[in-house]
């Protein structure tokens, strides 16, 4: 999956951390986490509405609200 091509790819770049190199004669691009010089790959996954709400739910909970969140999910 190319990096380039999510939705999220803007808020990526942006950090100062993430970096673009160009490989023999510009024919690709790798994107590296500039700190350690690791590439970044991207994976896609589909999930069903019910999954997707799930990991929502789990990603905007509080602190506080976490675990429960989390449990909800595993059950």
């Amino acid at each position: 999956m190319n990096i380039k091509n999510l939705k999220m790819a803007d808020v990526i770049f942006s950090n100062d951390k993430i970096s673009l190199k160009k490989s023999f004669m510009g024919f690709g691009t790798s994107v590296i986490y500039t700190p350690t010089g690791s590439k970044i790959k991207a994976f896609g996954e589909e999930y069903s509405q019910d999954a997707g709400n799930k990991i929502e739910a789990v990603i905007n909970a509080k602190n506080e609200n976490l675990e429960a969140a989390v449990n909800e999910v595993l059950e």
